[in-house]
């Protein structure tokens, strides 16, 4: 469910739910069920060593859970579980792992967590705030550009995001995307000792699910999307770069749309007003007919229009 966290949420009743089931890993009893294994294998040994209840971080699949957090407008749990399961759980001495590495996952798991920030679903560009470990960190992004985190106020004690900024403008969400970290600049947090409740929680400060994020500028849910494969082909069509992706297109459809689109990282917005979607769609940059191609209904999230392109399948 990596690529459909919002789903999963909904599907459990909803963020409170949602975030009550988390808490329930950590107050659970370390009890296993060994089962057809026929005895203890390691990583229900190291679960029971860690004693945070039925989180296994020793076990690579689950080291994403503790993110989840933010998409249930819980984010300071997450920024708190973090930073105990990077205290806990890693040392720098031999027997420093909570568990095997698995072709560097453990450890990669502490390198972007120290930095403040995860990579939940594979292939998404979001990355998901945590809190960091560092008062400095600084990465070298190419092109003679860097990214630098701070963490004022930091400490032991102080676990907890008060506010944040991104190169000086006020920054109140719990995702930052892979093109603003190579874009270059400062994300500066300042840390407390006490949660803060209001940082970060409102649903328009999480990341989308992956199938269905071009929404959030979106005025109208009905709305559709033209998937990866797609999108590649348009890309290639228009004569846009990986760089330029965010040049304005407009649609011209037997359908009335409601806003001028863009093309998106992972597909095309096409916002439909009202009524069932035409088949045919042409796709104009600056004005220049660039792209004319039938669509076919498919199946996609519930109260969306998906459109595919069958030339590009």
């Amino acid at each position: 469910m990596f690529h459909d966290i919002p789903g999963l949420v909904n599907a459990m009743g909803g963020q409170q739910a949602f975030g009550d089931k988390l808490d329930g890993v950590f107050t659970a009893s370390t009890d296993v069920r060994p089962g057809s294994y026929g005895g203890m294998i390691h990583e229900m040994t190291e679960m029971v060593a860690a004693d945070m209840g039925q989180y296994a971080h020793g076990n690579q699949p689950i080291q994403h859970m503790l993110y989840l957090y933010d998409y249930a407008g819980q984010p300071w749990k997450a920024q708190s579980r973090v930073r105990w399961a990077m205290g806990k759980l890693y040392a720098p001495t031999p027997d420093g792992y909570c568990g095997d590495e698995d072709n560097g996952q453990t450890s990669a798991w502490y390198v972007f967590s120290a930095l403040g920030f995860y990579p939940v679903c594979p292939g998404d560009d979001n990355y998901l705030i945590g809190v960091p470990l560092f008062d400095r960190a600084t990465l070298t992004t190419g092109q003679g550009k860097t990214f630098v985190i701070t963490a004022n106020n930091n400490g032991p004690l102080k676990p907890y995001i008060n506010s944040a900024t991104l190169n000086g403008e006020a920054f109140n969400r719990t995702y930052i995307t892979h093109d603003e970290l190579l874009h270059g600049g400062e994300l500066g947090f300042h840390l407390t000792s006490a949660p803060n409740y209001k940082w970060a929680v409102d649903p328009a400060s999480r990341p989308l699910s992956a199938l269905a994020n071009s929404t959030r500028n979106s005025p109208n849910r009905n709305a559709g999307w033209i998937d990866m494969k797609c999108l590649r082909l348009l890309s290639a069509v228009i004569g846009l770069g990986a760089t330029s992706l965010g040049q304005s297109v407009t649609v011209a459809a037997d359908v009335e749309v409601s806003l001028p689109l863009k093309l998106e990282k992972h597909y095309l917005n096409l916002p439909v007003k009202n009524g069932t979607p035409g088949r045919h769609v042409t796709l104009l940059v600056d004005g220049q007919v660039a792209r004319e191609f039938d669509i076919e209904l498919a199946d996609g999230p519930p109260d969306w229009w998906t459109f595919v392109d069958s030339d590009a399948i």
